[in-house]
């Protein structure tokens, strides 16, 4: 099972995060392919590695664009940054090694992972503490198969 993870913000949004997705409910689901390695905010600076998401149908990206678009409509800002879909492998804390870790990033970022389908989406909220995000399952959506 892979979900789609949005981090709810606010108690008062739930409803409306749910609201959007539920566009989704009577969708299928779909595959996309896992390729490449990177990090975030770049393979000198690592802070987050990843593995390349590539999924043709644009499924991924209409779900993003919908569910952005639901929350700007309650006065949530536009998000900046390019989407970029991703499954996040590890964050970095430190720079001990950080050389030796983006010369395998460098290494592998040609490599194809395998694929995988989407059957749910799921609704996270996240919980930030000096030890890190802890995320806890709101609600879990599942899609039609594939």
């Amino acid at each position: 099972m892979v979900a789609l993870s949005i981090l709810a913000r606010l108690d008062s949004d739930l409803e409306a995060y749910e609201e959007a997705l539920r566009l989704y409910l009577e969708r299928e689901g779909y595959d996309f392919h896992m390729a490449g390695l990177g990090a975030f905010p770049s393979v000198a600076r690592p802070r987050v590695i990843w593995a390349g998401v590539d999924e043709p149908s644009g499924s991924l990206a209409r779900i993003y664009t919908a569910l952005e678009d639901s929350m700007c409509g309650l006065g949530w800002d536009r998000e900046k940054r390019r989407f970029n879909p991703h499954l996040t492998i590890g964050r970095v804390k430190g720079n001990i090694n950080i050389a030796r870790l983006a010369e395998a990033v460098r290494g592998l970022s040609d490599r194809t992972w395998g694929h995988q389908t989407v059957s749910d989406l799921t609704l996270y909220r996240s919980h930030l503490g000096p030890s890190g995000a802890r995320y806890e399952v709101l609600r879990t959506f599942p899609l039609s198969p594939v």
